[in-house]
């Protein structure tokens, strides 16, 4: 599910109305925003008076606001304004499914008067809202009776840490929660990262809430799921710690944690905690270890390479991916259709999608069952993350890349061409400029006397003088398409 399905049909538009005129970063015709939206000019007009006051009553210093002139509308910040936090505390926060949601967790049990009252809606309008919810819990495998969720207690908490997670809920720790993970570092050895800890801490305060409450509990824990840390040092050492900080001792508290450290990319790729792991786990030939093991060597045969061509690093990614849906069912997520086009078209080649769809189909034609359900049941996630790790994977080919002036410049002009170039290469590709050497090895040599190719260049490209700013951008263009965005397609095409 999406953030977006916790709000009414009003703050939906709202919120799909900011994003796209802050992606856009310029004004968008209303005309194009009416087709879009699809609602009517008049509501449209309606809808920008409405978040321009929403905007104003946000950032009243007006650091952000909304231009209308018209026949356009154009979103503008001076400073810095998170829309994604904007959106959380304006809209989500004060939904009433997202303080339904919330007062159940609080107050499991409670009666639909209290419920109604707390809301402060008619108990009518609350079954309204708890049938609004229903397909919202139902992606979870969860359902409401009586005042509170029903279903795996595993699927309860991961719900509760993703809603969470996704609105800002203030989860404050404990000093049993910062010791516990304390411990927990000094047994693994193991450095939590701040984000690590938060996710950590979150987890670690909804499962002491929900074990202190008076409710009726699935404590069941699958076996496919069980035996992730079965015969794993991990299981120990968190039951060692958990037992020191905690009055619960029930084995289900040990297993649920340990299901959501292996499961949530709370460890790095870089330490030895994940090596030992990762060699317990091929050694145990899990289930979710082979789904991992067949998703690579899609990968590998897609892209054309060997297993000594892909990293450590990109396989605790894919690990990472799996385990989450193989774990848990369902997700809360703020990256939509419409934010994943537009990265897709700015950030991401047409070759790694191309790539994507690839891999995909050979999935979809798994002989594996479990495999093929996995990823046709989350083919959203999957897609989203797929793109991520080929970029990764172009990230971890890079090389240096040589690139030669030959000019008839003099030396402060010849600077002044090496530095514009240079420029355009700081924060992404590792390009090398230097003066133009004959004999040595140069992908690209830029030139504006030569008047044939190279033949110690790959490939040559013709300035006139110091050349201009489309020069520049070309020159640009060239090297990522045919040394970066061009890396992974290669060998595929």
């Amino acid at each position: 599910m999406l953030k977006e399905d916790l709000l009414d049909k009003s703050e939906q538009v709202l919120t799909r109305l900011i994003e796209k005129l802050y992606l856009a970063e310029n004004a968008l015709p209303k005309q194009q925003l009416v087709q879009e939206l699809q609602i009517s000019l008049s509501t449209l007009n309606r809808y920008g008076r409405h978040l321009q006051e929403d905007l104003q009553a946000y950032e009243p210093t007006r650091t952000a606001s909304l231009m209308d002139t018209g026949t356009t509308l154009q979103f503008n910040t001076k400073g810095q304004l998170s829309v994604e936090q904007f959106i959380t505390e304006t809209y989500v926060q004060k939904s009433i499914n997202y303080r339904l949601l919330v007062l159940i967790y609080q107050q499991p049990g409670i009666s639909m008067f209290n419920l109604a009252n707390g809301l402060n809606i008619s108990e009518a309008s609350l079954y309204r809202r708890l049938k609004q919810i229903r397909p919202i819990l139902a992606e979870f495998k969860l359902t409401v009776q009586n005042g509170q969720l029903i279903g795996s207690e595993l699927q309860v908490r991961y719900f509760y840490y993703c809603l969470f997670g996704l609105s800002s809920y203030p989860v404050a720790s404990t000093p049993a929660v910062h010791d516990f993970i304390h411990c927990l570092q000094e047994e693994l050895g193991f450095t939590f990262s701040k984000s690590a800890r938060r996710h950590v801490n979150r987890w670690l305060q909804i499962s002491n809430r929900r074990a202190r409450q008076s409710v009726d509990m699935d404590s069941t824990i699958p076996t496919h799921i069980r035996e992730l840390y079965q015969n794993n040092v991990l299981y120990g050492k968190v039951q060692h710690c958990f037992q020191q900080f905690f009055k619960v001792t029930r084995p289900f508290e040990v297993e649920s944690l340990c299901t959501m450290l292996i499961s949530l990319a709370v460890f790095n790729s870089k330490n030895q905690v994940v090596s030992r792991f990762s060699l317990i786990n091929r050694k145990n030939q899990t289930r979710l270890n082979q789904i991992v093991r067949h998703i690579e060597a899609e990968f590998f045969a897609a892209l054309k390479i060997t297993s000594d061509e892909w990293s450590f690093e990109l396989s605790k990614f894919l690990f990472d991916i799996c385990a989450r849906p193989y774990c848990f069912t369902g997700t809360i997520s703020n990256f939509d259709q419409q934010y994943a086009q537009y990265y897709e078209t700015t950030i991401f080649s047409a070759n790694v999608s191309q790539l994507v769809n690839v891999i995909h189909d050979r999935l979809l034609k798994s002989s594996r069952p479990q495999l093929r359900n996995l990823v046709q049941n989350n083919w959203l996630y999957f897609d989203q993350s797929f793109h991520l790790v080929l970029r990764e994977f172009q990230y971890q080919q890079r090389r240096e890349i040589f690139v030669g002036l030959d000019t008839n410049l003099n030396a402060h002009l010849e600077r002044i061409l090496r530095e514009e170039l240079e420029q355009q290469f700081r924060t992404d590709l590792n390009v090398i400029v230097m003066l133009y050497q004959p004999g040595y090895a140069y992908d690209l040599v830029v030139t504006n006397t030569a008047t044939s190719a190279y033949d110690d260049a790959d490939r040559t490209y013709w300035i006139a003088n110091l050349g201009n700013q489309s020069d520049i951008k070309n020159i640009h263009d060239l090297i990522h398409q045919n040394y970066y965005d061009g890396l992974a397609l290669e060998r595929h095409s």
